[in-house]
């Protein structure tokens, strides 16, 4: 098989001391950082090896202070620098493909799997190495000689290393031996090979922080991907093809990691023993305050599904969602004396530790703006949030508000709708300011002038006529 062009220009724009030798590229890296990028890269052209052994040396009470070794076949010798070797990897690619003539059929079938591995490894080695203790080696000078001064040398070296006071300077290196293209085997690298891959580490990192964050819909995600991978991950170098699956995974890729953020620390059966206790005790000492608590269950069936909208989704496969909803007699009285005209629907997500998601009613009183109620539910959907609010409705009278003051969420204007019709709906100023700010200055918008973009959309925002708003939304559109 002949050396991919693509393949080849990676390998010597990464490798330090490149050379050749016996099918195999020798060279090495100066930091985990670019062996981190010289991995993404050859993932981009279809290859991509998993860790098949690894071995960690830093921890060893053995001392490996040495001056050469041989890895993998080629010496290293730092010019009479001294180093030790702190992990050792050997990397097997993870890239195979099934052949035509191993999956069609035959009269006998040997093969007892369709698919056949690829015997391409990789194999590294980091080091550390001290130039502050180089040996200096006078000319001429004996073998003897030049053992000794080296030996003394590891020993001063290894004493400073062992005392912990002392800080000993040193550089790290990773010594890498890839396998080219004549040994890989049972796979090429074509499309076909880049769809099979395993997602990139950073894009999954990226989806399960954006998860986090309350972006559960998968073509959001993956707008947010595309953006993340054509200007941060490859800024300035050649893209990944779009096919290339480990960059641009599938939608049910994309799904599965939602899933994994949204149900981690939310089905705790012990976390869930411990607050019926505690409701029980809230029931006994609190006699006035209202509760409602109803822990979650799930389904003896699950069916797939490939929504968009990942967490309706997995909401959907609980039997009952978490809903806990509290009010005591004093905050009841605040909704119904203060919030008969504005009452601020406050979710205190990611503002705290914890993965369930934290509701506030918020009325404002003439001291200031105070709780009148709190639930709790177990994901963000419009019809866990119709629940909780329609539980308070119900304990206020069937009161009404005459506006709610909400962030820019589709599932709590729509749950308000759905339990309040009559009710208005406005956004809160303070949120749709912050929103404004976060999305101006991404990246992936590309708004050159952010501050100034901000400065007219603000004075959108204060028209007080429709003239003043109009004038205020031609001079926006105009600065485009």
């Amino acid at each position: 098989m002949s050396e991919p062009p693509d393949r080849q220009k990676v390998i010597e724009k990464y490798f330090q001391g490149l050379r050749h030798d016996d099918g195999y590229s020798h060279g090495y890296l100066k930091s985990d950082e670019e062996l981190k990028l010289f991995e993404r890269s050859l993932a981009a052209v279809n290859e991509r090896y998993a860790v098949r052994t690894s071995r960690d040396l830093s921890k060893s009470s053995k001392s490996n202070v040495v001056f050469s070794m041989i890895h993998c076949g080629s010496r290293i010798s730092l010019d009479n620098v001294p180093f030790q070797v702190v992990k050792e990897t050997v990397k097997s690619s993870s890239t195979t493909d099934w052949q035509k003539e191993v999956y069609e059929k035959k009269r006998v079938n040997l093969q007892g799997t369709k698919k056949k591995r690829c015997a391409a490894t990789m194999n590294l080695k980091w080091i550390e190495l001290y130039p502050d203790f180089q040996v200096d080696v006078p000319q001429p000078c004996g073998q003897t000689r030049e053992g000794r001064l080296k030996a003394n040398k590891a020993k001063e070296l290894q004493e400073a290393l062992d005392a912990q006071q002392q800080t000993v300077a040193k550089e790290t290196r990773v010594y890498v031996r890839i396998a080219d293209c004549s040994s890989h085997q049972n796979h090429g690298f074509e499309d076909m090979e880049a769809f099979s891959q395993n997602m990139d580490k950073s894009v999954a990192e990226r989806i399960q922080m954006m998860a986090g964050d309350g972006i559960t819909s998968v073509s959001d995600v993956k707008k947010c991907l595309h953006y993340f991978v054509q200007d941060v991950l490859f800024a300035n170098k050649e893209k990944p093809d779009s096919s290339c699956r480990a960059f641009f995974p599938t939608h049910r890729d994309i799904s599965n990691q939602i899933q994994a953020v949204l149900k981690k620390d939310r089905f705790s059966t012990v976390d869930k023993e411990i607050a019926i206790i505690l409701i029980e005790k809230i029931w006994g000492e609190q006699t006035e305050s209202s509760v409602v608590y109803r822990p979650y269950a799930a389904r003896s069936f699950v069916s797939s599904s490939d929504s968009d909208n990942v967490e309706e989704g997995v909401a959907s496969e609980c039997e009952d969602t978490l809903l806990f909803c509290f009010q005591t007699k004093f905050i009841r009285s605040m909704l119904k004396k203060y919030g008969g005209s504005v009452v601020s629907l406050d979710a205190t997500h990611k503002t705290s530790d914890y993965a369930l998601l934290l509701f506030l009613l918020v009325v404002k009183t003439p001291s200031g703006y105070t709780p009148a109620g709190v639930f709790i539910i177990q994901f963000k959907t419009a019809h866990c949030i119709a629940e909780a609010l329609d539980v308070f409705k119900q304990w206020c009278d069937n009161y009404s508000p005459q506006y709610w003051m909400v962030d820019y969420s589709k599932a709590e204007i729509s749950a308000i709708k759905q339990v309040f019709p009559e009710s208005q709906i406005s956004i809160c100023d303070f949120q749709r300011l912050q929103v404004w700010q976060r999305r101006l200055r991404r990246k992936e918008n590309n708004i050159s002038h952010p501050d100034e973009a901000l400065r007219l959309m603000k004075h959108v925002a204060s028209a007080s006529n429709q003239h003043d708003f109009d004038k205020a939304v031609e001079v926006l559109v105009d600065s485009e």
